[in-house]
């Protein structure tokens, strides 16, 4: 059973159709809060208490300390960052009922290793590191695990600017450059069963 969230429902439902089992599909904005609410409510409604959750959202501009306009280093951090941020701060009551929980944030290797050009998307990810190690020693008592997963670079619509220009560079890619929706998932989505009685650390990761 599987509850999809996403600006584009159009692109999930390409996905989806591929799936077995139930599933759920919801338009979501990540920075806002009351349209996490309702996507937990849905979520309950149709399937009960949460137990996991993937913060998989994400917005990249180029641009240097000096050169990046304020409005799109500040987009950048209310998507990457306060939308993991509202995303945890919603599921984890819905995953203490359940008993317990993992959440899963996509963070990336600029999260390890910061980059110049992609100045507020290194430091989203930074500090979105640190948003998971915070919230996995707070929720640890509640069962609930918090992890993250760094990948490198992944074609997806993120690498390109609006003006269809790369922002990254494509032609290193591991995925074909052709792949559809249904591929690159096969290759960037790991299975959705996660068992939520694995024995965590004092910090509340595994």
């Amino acid at each position: 059973m599987r509850a999809w969230a996403s600006p584009d429902t159009t692109v999930l439902r390409e996905v989806v159709d591929k799936l077995d089992g139930p599933s759920l599909t919801v338009r979501l904005d990540v920075t806002r809060e009351p349209d996490w609410a309702d996507v937990i409510n849905q979520t309950e409604a149709r399937f009960g208490p949460l137990d996991i959750l993937i913060n998989n959202a994400a917005y990249l501009r180029v641009g240097t300390v000096e050169s990046i306009p304020l409005e799109e280093f500040q987009r950048v951090l209310d998507t990457n960052l306060t939308g993991a941020l509202l995303g945890t701060r919603a599921a984890a009551p819905s995953m203490r009922k359940a008993g317990g929980g993992a959440i899963i944030n996509i963070n990336s290797v600029a999260g390890l290793a910061a980059a110049p050009d992609p100045v507020a998307y290194s430091s989203s990810k930074w500090a979105l590191r640190s948003l998971m190690r915070a919230a996995a020693k707070g929720l640890a008592r509640d069962n609930i695990r918090v992890n993250s997963v760094h990948p490198g670079i992944i074609e997806t619509p993120l690498a390109y600017g609006p003006d269809g220009n790369a922002l990254v560079p494509v032609d290193e890619f591991a995925i074909p450059r052709n792949a559809n929706a249904v591929q690159r998932h096969d290759v960037t989505v790991w299975p959705h069963v996660w068992s939520t009685r694995v024995p965590r650390s004092r910090n509340g990761s595994v």
